[in-house]
């Protein structure tokens, strides 16, 4: 799909505002597992409406239509709308209709949503005028998604947006959503881990942002290691599972939180990178107003020792768990300092 605009997340999530305050119709395209049903309802939290999700692919033709009925006479019918149907036609509010997985739905299917997405009305039913229409789909292209076609006169009806998974889009959701320090260090030090296309049509795991996050689940859950590496395969692959794992061996060297927020000025930085990164995203896991000033000294103590990498990590990772890290005392000292110039991306010596 050379042809389709195609970002990461949190891009994504604009575009799809925008286009639904214009009353733009939105198709969201990507490979399975990457966030695409995620995406829709962080959309509608953010707009503060109703967010209802039809599922076409186990609909028949008649369903966008409704049921006929006869009317009380019997001389007559009419369709009485059902379901989700019933429930986006009694919108009083903001409402966006999610068409989950619109290209594994028939084509006969495909094509009763496809007046309501142009026409906004399909048989007698009409829809209101809160309601926006927002469906997603995987791609003919991707392995084993089992999408065969979606019809061109319904992609013309749509503002389509192509979503590509980016580990610092991943990352902002993650460590506000409980996932497991873990797998975020670990995909923070392979990041091309995060997601790997599909080469073939088996029944396997790959990895993908869905997969991760039922990889922290599992070690929320506090099994053994060797419970944990049959049931990490299962989720992303045993390739990742493997070097999850080994990274999660590496946490032994990683100097605690606890012993730098104590004391930040002589605290020991790791020689291990795998235990330097989990030491950095660990640290920033506790990221709060409280706690900053102690983070951005050790952050300064890392750009000294020639980290600057994990120093600037250290930053990020902290204020995308806490953003009261910017009020602080040590993150004004900071930004007047060196390393402030690697957040912005200059060149240190300008």
């Amino acid at each position: 799909m050379s042809n389709v605009i195609t970002v990461g997340p949190k891009r994504a999530m604009g575009l799809i505002k925008q286009a639904v305050e214009a009353d733009v119709p939105v198709l969201l395209v990507g490979p399975p597992g990457v966030g695409k049903s995620d995406i829709t309802r962080q959309v509608a939290d953010s707009l503060q409406a109703d967010h209802v999700v039809s599922h076409p692919p186990v609909e028949d033709p008649t369903d966008p239509k409704g049921l006929p009925w006869p009317d009380a006479t019997g001389g007559t019918a009419h369709f009485l709308p059902f379901g989700q149907l019933a429930r986006v036609l009694r919108a009083d509010k903001l409402t966006l209709w999610n068409l989950e997985d619109l290209g594994h739905a028939s084509r006969a299917v495909q094509g009763a949503y496809m007046q309501f997405v142009q026409a906004r009305a399909c048989g007698e039913h009409t829809l209101p005028a809160t309601v926006r229409i927002i469906a997603t789909t995987n791609r003919p292209s991707d392995k084993g998604a089992g999408v065969d076609t979606v019809l061109a006169p319904l992609i013309s009806r749509f503002f389509l947006v192509q979503i590509q998974p980016a580990l610092d889009d991943w990352k902002d959701w993650a460590m506000r959503s409980g996932v497991v320090e873990e797998v975020v260090s670990y995909l923070t030090e392979h990041p091309n881990s995060l997601y790997v296309d599909r080469r073939t049509n088996d029944v396997e795991r790959t990895p993908e942002p869905r997969g991760w996050a039922q990889a922290s689940r599992l070690l929320a859950a506090g099994y053994t290691m060797d419970t944990l590496t049959p049931l990490l395969a299962g989720c992303v692959g045993p390739a990742c599972a493997s070097e999850l794992l080994a990274h999660i061996k590496h946490r032994v060297d990683m100097v605690p939180a606890d012993v730098i927020l104590a004391g930040p000025a002589t605290a020991p930085i790791p020689r291990n990178l795998s235990a330097l990164y989990a030491t950095t995203v660990g640290l920033s896991y506790r990221a709060s107003l409280k706690t900053a000033d102690a983070i951005m000294l050790y952050a300064e103590r890392l750009f000294e020792a020639a980290k600057g990498d994990m120093a600037v990590l250290l930053v990020i990772d902290s204020l995308r768990k806490s953003t009261d890290v910017v009020r602080s005392a040590g993150f004004r000292k900071l930004a007047t300092g060196k390393l402030a110039r690697e957040l912005a991306g200059l060149d240190k010596d300008v």
